[in-house]
């Protein structure tokens, strides 16, 4: 029986998008292989995230530093964890030297893009009742007596007083509003407040995508989902779903649903030696 643990929304996402993929990264823990999109991600959300709570004071050049400093920590970890470029995946048919270049010129242009954008969009970013800056912000609540944990990457305060919660993307395309919805429903469990509306800030684009309308997604309804995930894992169902993103599942080389190796935990090793 799994151990009963916090739930998060990428949990939910990776478990109803492919269990078995779900079952491979977080239960058995098989390696995954590199890819400089995390390194993107990671890089360009620190960046901001300093930017932000140093009150929008950094230079751009200080802002560059804290991207440049993110994306070198966790580019060495993956080299280290994997020294071969080919096998490193991209998310298209670029060589993976080349991806990661390009990227790391890339997200540079997507941290001075933000400011640029911020400084022009006469929104802030708002501080909670509790004081803590919603920058990142940690929340563990319970949907349907699930715990659930969330980081929200940003709520912000709109030129006209409203409230957001937005979500950092810096790939092709963002992600579900059920994303946006837990992240409302952790304010409201923290602070008995809900927004209604969230987006994603799209560094591809340099704007937020359109407002998303959180209003049908309710505690209920939501935690049901929290909840079947929940029961879902601690029966140990997995069940495979192979197709176009098989290309880029890190753990794909372990799926035996597309001809992969079935992947065996060292501790299974040595128990069957």
């Amino acid at each position: 029986m799994p151990e009963y643990r916090r739930r998060s929304f990428s949990q939910l996402k990776s478990w109803a998008g492919c269990s078995e993929a779900y079952r491979l990264e977080r239960i058995v823990r098989a390696p995954r292989l590199p890819a400089a999109w995390f390194t993107h991600g990671i890089a360009v959300h620190a960046a901001i995230e300093a930017y932000e709570r140093s009150g929008r004071t950094l230079t751009p050049d200080q802002s560059i530093e804290v991207f440049e400093t993110a994306w070198s920590e966790s580019i060495m970890k993956d080299f280290d964890r994997e020294p071969d470029l080919s096998v490193w995946m991209t998310g298209g048919w670029r060589k993976p030297e080349t991806d990661i270049e390009l990227r790391f010129e890339e997200g540079k242009a997507q941290v001075l893009a933000y400011r640029d954008y911020v400084a022009a969009s006469g929104e802030s970013i708002w501080i909670a009742p509790d004081g803590r800056m919603a920058v990142e912000l940690e929340i563990e609540f319970t949907l349907s007596d699930v715990p659930v944990i969330v980081f929200i990457d940003q709520v912000i305060i709109t030129q006209d007083g409203r409230l957001v919660v937005r979500d950092l993307k810096t790939g092709s395309s963002y992600n579900s509003p059920l994303q946006l919805a837990t992240y409302d429903l952790a304010l409201e469990a923290e602070y008995g407040i809900r927004a209604f509306w969230g987006d994603f800030w799209l560094a591809k684009k340099a704007k937020p995508s359109p407002p998303v309308d959180l209003h049908p997604y309710t505690a209920e309804r939501v935690g049901a989902w929290y909840a079947a995930m929940d029961a879902g894992q601690r029966a140990g169902i997995y069940v495979p779903s192979p197709g176009d993103h098989c290309r880029v599942c890190g753990v794909a080389q372990w799926c035996t649903a597309i001809g992969g190796v079935e992947y065996i935990p060292n501790s299974q090793k040595e128990i069957a030696s």
